[in-house]
């Protein structure tokens, strides 16, 4: 580009304007419409005044304004190089052909021509065929306008017809055909003849390469490609054109070909190595012979020797044109042999290819071998006899090929061009008396041969091909041919021979391939048309019918009897007639004696093929002496049959040797052919008998059916009647007779009790054969059930119906006692029955038998344990679909109380409640439930689910619970749980019903297949359509949109119903929680789709629901206000701008009832403000109002405080409520000191239930306030909330016994004092500055002294009796509320309770301990609960221990002992010296262990997670369900570990490395951080916070768990795991990095990913947390932080040393090591300094504790060096890093001293005692 300079590649600049191609700059000028140059475009190689030239602007020359811009921009993008560029022009051209107006096409005409001999030979065959699209949309449009220019573009057209790509070819004929009409395509090509072939001329003779190509723009790969692809469709259009050219004009173009015949750059394309050049050079020859025969024969000399000296080519593109071309050369050049070597050239050629089977072009050369052996003369090929004997031989030698052998279609050309030149010359020979020897050859020595190999060889190619079929036709032509002569007449006794031979082999052998190929040489003998393979193989019988004089015979009883003819006209001749005669009866003879099956079937083809009256005559004399006995006793007084041959034949030849077969066959089950043999008698029997009379023909099965009494035969007779019924009259009464149906029954009843039975013992032999002959039992009643004219039944409904009750009886017996073999195999059996049955017959199930078994069917697929295969389930499902379908379509939806739909409905509700047991059973039933709906919808003429029919099944189905069914445990839970006011005991109203479901599967599973079912109803989906809900709305809300479903009337009801199922279901799952029986994803679902149907309503029906809830809340309580509660609270998530305000709420609630009570306490909160404020002011004034004698009434004291109470949560924001609190809470202190309503006594006792109600709700009303407004208390409500606790407690304490039997009034109040307890001790302990500000000033102080210790002093001890009560071991419902509010209350037990607890002495034997009792006690009571079996019990263990675990350390430190100087020692051996070492560091570094109590619980728990992680790898993580043996094991364990870690983490420095050693020797951290890892979730983000913003999420190593014993978070078990695993990196760093560096790669890498991602920031943040606020005061060292850099500065000065060190903290901190350098340092030797700097990093890196216990560490060193202490020379440090010790121990000889552990080690690892410095004995 001028101007570029070197930025040639250079990027447009943006803003740019300035056209970036030619065409854009063209459609500029264009638009422009003029321009100061005038620029063209020259087309192909013309100048501006040529036709292709297209003016850049129609305003530059005055002849081109016509043409349309559009047309100029698009014929100028032509001359583009690239291909793409052309195509779309050539597109765009198309479509301007198609879519602009005839003149403007017109106009751009003229430039056309040579664009178009331009692209159309272009190299990219894409531009070639939308250039002939291109011709045609012209050439369309144009017309007749297009003539002018047809001669410029005629040749490129013609020559595009013959493009060897395809698609190419077929456009530009498509093109050409639209142009011209056929009449009228040759007379173009007329008119343009010599243009064309000039053209195609100059393409063959003068073109190259080079000239066909630009060389500076093309590849030699594409010129060369170019050219031969020119070359080779030149020549094809050559032919092309002298085929179109009439004969009237073939003498115009002689002149041209001529000259193209006399180049010899013609001749040296024939040797070219592109096979298309020689094919297409073959293809032209042909043409010039057959068409231009007079210019062929002056190039004889070079045409003949072409095409005949090439007939061994082999490759299969060229051959079919070369053989062309020899048929034209030897056809019209009639000296073509004059100028070939025949002897020498031709003929070895042509042998060597007939040797090699045409290598693999047979199908090609086959036709064409006759056409040319006939034309090759005697002077070339010597002998005519000896010709054809060199080709028969050359013809079998290539059939011998592998090659031929194993190609049907290759063999079966050279057979067919084998037996043609065999009659040929045979015909040729018999008209000749000098060529007799002729017809020997051919017959006896070559066809002869060929048909006995076919019988003989290995391959079936041979007998396969049409040798068979032209067999026939040669017996024929030698039959007729008046020259007959002795030749023919052997060569037919030795076709006869070799069939009889081959039989008789055949009944030696037993070889079937042998039978199957006699069978079809007979067939094709008889008939030609008859012998083709198909028939053959399958053997099927054709309708036989034998007539006279044209009548049909057996259409009626009065049809008289005919004479036996073939149904065919084909004329069998004499000499096959004779050996279908011998054949029949050779293997007559030897089926009778040798027993020959391949005989009996040869003969049964024979027969049913050629039913011939003589043949059947001929074998009936043969052996009429064999049956004249039997014959007597079959045809009994049917005379008749002795003159009829057919009857005959049956009656005395086919009966009898039935029986006799079926006798051999009961005496031998185990041969298979003998049912051959009867099968082959019985299609003879058949055939013949379509020639009888009904009465004869009824006469005949009956006889036949008693003489099968097997099932098997019989199965073969029936299965052959049924399926040519119509073709013989008097089969369709047989099978409606009495005596058939007899035998029907018969045998379902036997092969129905061989189901029960069994198949026997799988592997056994006998076995197989029961099996296979029940499989074949079951076919038979199969095609029994299923055999229907069109739609209607062939046997009587009587039979269906007995067959049908027969199977049901069979399948019901089977469902009530299941056996997986048996029942498997009968169902298998059974649905392929029904299903044949159900789509066969059209009133199927009129039968009443019909729709009890589709009715078991039904029933087997809900069963979920009946273990059959998926496969058998799948036919099961799609057998009772069918009938489904069936009964629908035929009754329209109408529904029979006693029918089939309404029974499926009653079992499915009945299994529903009384037998679904799992979420796998509940699931199949879905799935069966979804499948019948599905189809009866399908099947319904309204597929709507709205239709009445599928809304009534629907509600039949649906589950419907009410409060009468619930039993007292689940109404005493709800009472307690939910905080329900009961005015008496829960018995009185929980009567229960006995049909009702009384177990927790028989709720949840119902209620969530109503739910499920419900959701179908409305959106025709069943749960597999939709996601799987969560528990929160938002989820719902913001994952799924849903439209407003279509309720209709009574739809509400339904969805009320729902809601109240789910409250049903949640309070059952709660109340009846035990272990391993967890329904948590049960309700989840049912809740996603309780939201998914209120998502679906309006404003309208919502208002409704909760009119209609309210209602039925106010007239039956309990879960029915539950259920209102948990509707309100889901509409008002979903739908936030709700407002819940029942109307008439005063006069509503003006009386109260329990009813009304309830719907108070769980609507309360969601009333509006104003309204709550003004229900609370009327609920305290009736308290307060009420008088003495009412206090205990509901309507009184009792019901205004159960509200009161539930208002003072949902209020706790409103000032207003203060001055309520203190007036009720004034009143409950008068009320106090009267003693008005005080407990005394038995609790249990009727008479205290009113009293106990009414403390009850002041307990819990207490608990409230408490919990929420502490500060409304004054001193004197304080002092009545305490000591009322203490009297409530004191109660409990009086009636532990019934606590204890689990009395339901104790429990009550024992369960509000708990939580009263809790609620006080966690104000007190938080003291939030809050509250801490408005609470009493001495109520802290009596709570610790005084109310705290009454309080555990009855807790602590009732726990530990809760705990060993039988009763709450496996605590469940309210059992396990009970022990949670108490374990509970214990969790806030204060530290000097604990330590000062009164529990009863428990002291181990041989247990070393230096703490006290009661610690010891306290211990061994509280570490064995951490594993047990109860959440709550393991938590108030927990955070009981938990808070003196840090105190133990303190109390159980041991003194450390002061060893002697050596110096004081007496002399000492050697081996004295050693051991005295090993005792003083055994001395000096006692490891002290943690209590004992505990680190027996943590190894007891470390071996049972042995065996749970077993199979799990370090970076799995095993998800345990809660609520299992392993869940709490696992939890007691990581408790533990969390205790110890405490007590570590509290223990004194001194004492810790001790707590480390024993520890590091136990392995016990090795083993917890492999544990941790198999727990710790894949991502430990905190569910709660999933919405929040990702980068302020927090994840669970950030936040510590809250371990509360009344509930657990749904991740709870993961939350503590990753509480451990930092706890272990904060207290034991060196021990974690140790265990990390110890793990192999894969692991070490996966542990240090995890940890720096989640764990390592929250630890560096904490540890420089820690270096800020920490109140360690340090002298002369100063400690800053970098919070952004993961930095610790420390700085040491010590007046002339100043220093100044970094410590940097690793991104896996603390697994990686720490860094530390050193900035500044004054006053210090490069070499100390790097002592210094060497053991602050070995402090930091090998001590368990924190960086600020590390710079203590390593400053006492320090400070010790200065002092003038001297180093231990091993570890080169004053202070020893484990022991925290100075060196003591002193070598006599150096006096150096050294630590006693470093000493120790020395001694250990050198094997001596020598000293490390001096080498003398220490």
């Amino acid at each position: 580009m001028p101007g570029s300079g070197n930025k040639k590649g250079a990027q447009r600049t943006k803003g740019n304007l300035k056209p970036s191609s030619s065409s854009q700059a063209a459609e500029l000028l264009a638009a422009a419409g003029g321009g100061g140059f005038h620029t063209g475009f020259i087309g192909f190689g013309g100048g501006a005044g040529a036709a292709a030239f297209v003016p850049v602007s129609q305003a530059l020359e005055d002849e081109d304004s016509g043409l349309d811009p559009t047309f100029r921009v698009t014929l100028r993008k032509l001359s583009k190089r690239d291909a793409v560029t052309k195509l779309k022009a050539l597109q765009e051209f198309s479509a301007l052909c198609a879519d602009t107006s005839e003149e403007a096409v017109k106009a751009a005409l003229p430039f056309w021509p040579k664009i178009y001999n331009k692209v159309s030979v272009d190299v990219d065959h894409k531009v070639r065929e939308a250039s002939q699209q291109a011709m045609a949309a012209i050439a369309s449009r144009v017309g007749r306008n297009l003539a002018p220019h047809l001669k410029s573009i005629m040749g490129c057209w013609l020559l595009c017809q013959c493009d060897t790509y395809p698609t190419v070819a077929t456009a530009a004929q498509q093109a050409f055909s639209s142009a011209f009409p056929p009449a009228k395509q040759s007379d173009a090509i007329v008119y343009c003849k010599e243009e064309i072939a000039e053209f195609l001329l100059d393409n063959l003779t003068v073109q190259t390469s080079s000239t066909l190509s630009d060389p500076k723009t093309s590849s030699p790969e594409d010129m060369e490609m170019k050219y031969n692809r020119m070359v080779t469709s030149s020549l094809l259009a050559w032919r092309k054109l002298l085929e179109t050219l009439p004969a009237s004009q073939h003498g115009r173009v002689p002149a041209t070909l001529t000259q193209l015949l006399n180049n010899p750059k013609l001749w040296k394309l024939s040797k070219s190595s592109v096979t298309a050049i020689k094919a297409a050079v073959y293809s032209f020859m042909s043409g010039v012979c057959q068409c231009q025969t007079e210019v062929a024969v002056q190039f004889t000399s070079k045409l003949a020797p072409l095409a005949l000296h090439s007939v061994d080519e082999t490759d299969s593109v060229l051959c079919g044109q070369l053989w062309e071309a020899v048929l034209s050369a030897i056809t019209y050049l009639p000296e073509c042999w004059n100028h070939v070597n025949g002897q020498k050239a031709f003929l070895p050629k042509l042998r060597k290819l007939l040797q090699n089977g045409c290598c693999g072009n047979a199908t090609v050369v086959g036709p064409n071998i006759l056409p040319l052996f006939s034309k090759i003369p005697d002077e070339v090929c010597g002998t005519r006899q000896k010709l054809w004997k060199d080709l028969f031989e050359n013809l079998k030698q290539g059939l011998c090929t592998d090659q031929v052998r194993s190609s049907s279609s290759e063999c079966g050309a050279l057979v067919r061009a084998f037996m043609e030149c065999a009659q040929y010359s045979v015909k040729q020979a018999l008209g000749n008396p000098d060529q007799t020897g002729t017809a020997q050859l051919v017959l006896i020595d070559q066809v002869l041969p060929l048909i006995a190999a076919s019988l003989v060889d290995d391959l079936p190619a041979l007998s396969r091909s049409p040798l068979y079929e032209m067999i026939g036709p040669l017996l024929n032509s030698l039959n007729q041919s008046k020259d007959r002569s002795e030749v023919v007449e052997s060569f037919t006794a030795e076709l006869k021979g070799l069939v009889l031979e081959n039989v008789r082999k055949m009944a030696e052998s037993e070889m079937s391939d042998l039978e199957e190929r006699l069978a079809h040489l007979l067939r094709s003998l008889i008939n030609p048309k008859l012998g083709n393979i198909s028939n053959m193989r399958s053997k099927s019988q054709k309708s036989v019918k034998f007539s006279s004089s044209g009548c049909d015979v057996g259409s009626s009883d009065n049809a008289s009897k005919t004479f036996l003819t073939c149904s065919d006209s084909f004329d069998i001749n004499k000499v096959v007639r004779d050996i279908i005669t011998q054949v029949c009866m050779t293997s007559f003879t030897l089926a009778k004696q040798e027993h020959s099956s391949c005989c009996l079937s040869l003969l049964s083809v024979v027969i049913t093929t050629f039913p011939d009256s003589e043949l059947l005559r001929t074998i009936l004399n043969d052996c009429a002496f064999e049956t004249e006995d039997s014959g007597t006793l079959l045809l009994g007084d049917n005379t008749d049959a002795v003159t009829d041959p057919v009857l005959s034949f049956i009656y005395l030849l086919c009966v009898p040797w039935v029986v006799e077969l079926e006798q051999s066959h009961d005496r031998s089950m185990s041969k298979p052919g003998v049912l051959v043999s009867i099968g082959h008698l019985l299609d003879i029997s058949l055939v013949l008998l379509s020639t009888l009379v009904k009465t004869d023909v009824l006469h005949v099965l009956f006889s036949l059916q008693r003489a099968l009494p097997s099932a098997k035969s019989f199965q073969l007779l029936l299965d052959k009647c049924l399926r040519q019924r119509k073709q013989i009259v008097g089969i369709s009464e047989w099978l409606m007779s009495c005596e058939l149906e007899e035998r029907l029954v018969d045998l379902t009843q036997a092969v129905c009790q061989r189901s029960l039975e069994g198949v026997g013992t799988e592997g056994e032999e006998g076995v197989r054969v029961q099996d296979r002959g029940m499989e074949e039992q079951w076919e038979l009643i199969t095609s029994v059930l299923s055999s229907a004219d069109g739609q209607e039944p062939i046997l009587s409904s009587r039979v269906t119906e007995r067959i049908l009750g027969q199977i049901e009886q069979t399948l019901v017996i089977l469902e009530k006692n299941p056996s997986g073999n048996k029942l498997e195999t009968a169902i298998h059996f059974v649905t392929e029955v029904m299903l044949k049955f159900f789509c066969s017959l059209k009133d199927c199930l009129l039968v009443p038998s019909a729709e009890k078994l589709l009715l078991t069917l039904f029933s087997l697929s809900l069963e979920e344990t009946l273990h059959i295969s998926e496969a058998c389930s799948k036919k099961l499902e799609g057998s009772w679909q069918c009938g489904v379908q069936v009964l629908v379509q035929q009754r329209g939806g109408l529904i029979s109380d006693q029918g089939f739909l309404v029974s499926a409905c009653h079992t499915v509700s009945h299994r529903l409640v009384h037998k679904v047991q799992s979420l796998a059973s509940l699931e199949r039933m879905c799935h069966v439930v979804q499948l019948l709906l599905t189809t009866i919808r399908g099947s319904l003429p309204n597929t709507e689910l709205t239709d009445p029919t599928l809304q009534n099944l629907m509600n039949r189905m649906m589950y419907t619970a009410t409060d009468i069914s619930l039993p007292q445990q689940i109404v005493k839970y709800m009472a307690v749980k939910e905080d329900l006011v009961s005015m008496e005991t829960p018995l009185a109203f929980s009567q229960v019903d006995r049909s009702a479901a009384n177990s927790i599967q028989g709720v949840i599973y119902p209620a969530l297949f109503s739910a499920r079912l419900l959701l179908f109803s409305k959106t025709g989906e069943f749960y597999q359509a939709i996601p799987k809900f969560s528990s929160s709305s938002n989820t719902v809300k913001e994952d799924m949109q849903f439209g407003v479903l279509e309720y209709k009337d009574g739809d509400m009801e339904k969805v009320y119903q729902a809601i109240y199922n789910l409250t049903l279901s949640e309070i059952w799952s709660q109340a009846c929680i035990s272990k391993g029986c967890v329904y948590e994803e049960e309700v989840k679902e049912q809740q996603g789709i309780v939201e998914r149907l209120l998502l679906g309503t309006d404003l309208v029906q919502r208002n409704a629901l909760i009119s209609q809830a309210v209602e039925i809340s106010d007239n039956t309580g309990w879960v029915s206000a539950l259920s209102l509660g948990k509707l309100v609270t889901m509409i008002i998530d979903l739908y936030p701008d709700t407002e819940f305000s029942p109307a008439g709420l005063v006069d509503r609630y003006s009386t109260l009832t329990i009813s009304k009570v309830h719907s108070l306490q769980v609507c309360a909160p969601y009333l509006p403000t104003n309204e709550q404020v003004q229900v609370t002011e009327i609920m305290v004034a009736r308290v307060i109002s009420s008088p003495e004698d009412e206090l205990t009434h509901l309507d009184g004291a009792v019901g205004a405080l159960a509200v009161v109470r539930v208002l003072i949560t949902s209020m706790a924001v409103e000032p207003s409520t203060v001055d309520l609190l203190n007036g009720l809470m004034e009143q409950l202190v008068v009320w106090r000191q009267e003693s008005a309503v005080a407990l005394n006594g038995d609790l249990s006792s009727k008479e205290n239930t009113a009293t106990l109600t009414f403390n009850l709700e002041v307990v819990r009303t207490l608990a409230c306030v408490v919990a929420i407004r502490p500060e409304a208390l004054t001193d004197a409500s304080w002092d009545y909330v305490l000591c009322s606790l203490i009297g409530w407690l004191q109660n409990v304490n009086e009636n532990q016994e019934n606590l204890c039997s689990a009395s339901f009034p104790v429990q009550q109040l024992c369960i509000a004092c708990c939580h009263l307890v809790a609620k006080v001790a966690e104000c007190i302990q938080s003291n939030t500055p809050g509250h801490s500000s408005k609470l009493p000033a001495n109520l802290c102080t009596e709570w610790e002294e005084f109310f705290s210790e009454g309080a555990y002093s009855i807790l602590l001890p009732l726990f530990l009796k809760l705990t060993g009560a039988p009763l709450y071991k496996d605590c469940i419902g309210l059992n396990a509320v009970v022990l949670s509010a108490v374990c509970h209350a214990v969790s806030f037990c204060p530290k000097q309770q604990v330590l000062s607890n009164q529990l009863p002495a428990y002291l181990i034997p041989d247990q070393d301990s230096a703490l006290s009792n009661s610690i010891q006690t306290l211990l061994n009571h509280f570490c064995p609960m951490l594993m047990a079996h109860n959440r709550s019990e393991q938590i108030a263990a927990y955070w009981t221990l938990d808070k003196i675990i840090g105190d133990i350390p303190k109390l159980d430190s041991a003194e450390d002992s002061t060893a002697k100087t050596d110096e004081e020692e007496p002399t000492r051996s050697m081996l004295e010296n050693a051991f005295h070492v090993i005792n003083i560091f055994d001395s000096c570094c006692t490891r002290s262990s943690p209590p004992a109590s505990l680190m027996k619980i943590l190894f007891d728990a470390t071996l049972a997670m042995e065996v749970i992680f077993s199979d799990v790898m370090v970076e799995d993580c095993l998800d345990v369900p809660p609520l299992t043996e392993e869940y709490n094991f696992i939890f007691g364990y990581l408790l533990s570990w969390k205790l110890l870690l405490n007590f570590f983490k509290q223990a004194p420095s001194e004492v810790r490395p001790q707590y480390a050693a024993y520890l590091k020797e136990k392995g016990t951290v090795h083993i917890l951080l492999d544990h941790v890892f198999r727990l710790m979730p894949d991502s430990p983000v905190l569910l709660s916070n999933k919405k929040s913003n990702p980068k302020s999420r927090e994840n669970m190593f950030e936040v510590e768990p809250i371990l509360s014993a009344l509930e657990s978070s749904e991740r709870e078990l993961q939350h503590v795991v990753c509480s451990v695993y930092r706890e272990v990196l904060e207290v034991m760093p060196a021990m974690a990095r140790q265990w990390w560096k110890d793990q192999d790669r894969k692991t070490s890498a996966y542990v240090d990913k995890y940890t720096t991602k989640y764990v390592s920031p929250a630890l560096c943040t904490s540890e420089i947390q820690t270096v800020q606020t920490t109140d360690v005061k340090l002298s002369n060292l100063t400690i800053k932080a970098r919070a952004a850099s993961r930095e610790v500065i420390a700085t040491y000065d010590l007046e002339e040393v100043k220093t100044e060190m970094v410590i940097s903290l690793p991104a896996n901190y603390p697994l990686g090591n720490i860094s530390v350098s050193s900035e500044k340092r004054v006053g210090v030797s490069a070499s100390q300094w790097e002592k210094l700097l060497l053991q602050l990093n070995i402090f930091l890196q090998h001590q368990n504790g924190s960086i600020v216990d590390g710079l203590q560490m390593w400053k006492r060193n320090i400070d010790k060096r200065f002092e003038g202490v001297e180093e231990c020379t091993i570890c080169y440090s004053v202070i020893h890093g484990t022991t925290l010790q100075l060196p003591r121990l002193q070598c006599r000889t150096c006096k150096k001293k050294f630590h006693s552990a470093c000493l120790y080690k020395w001694f250990n690892t050198s094997h001596n005692s020598t000293c490390p410095l001096c080498r003398n004995l220490f």
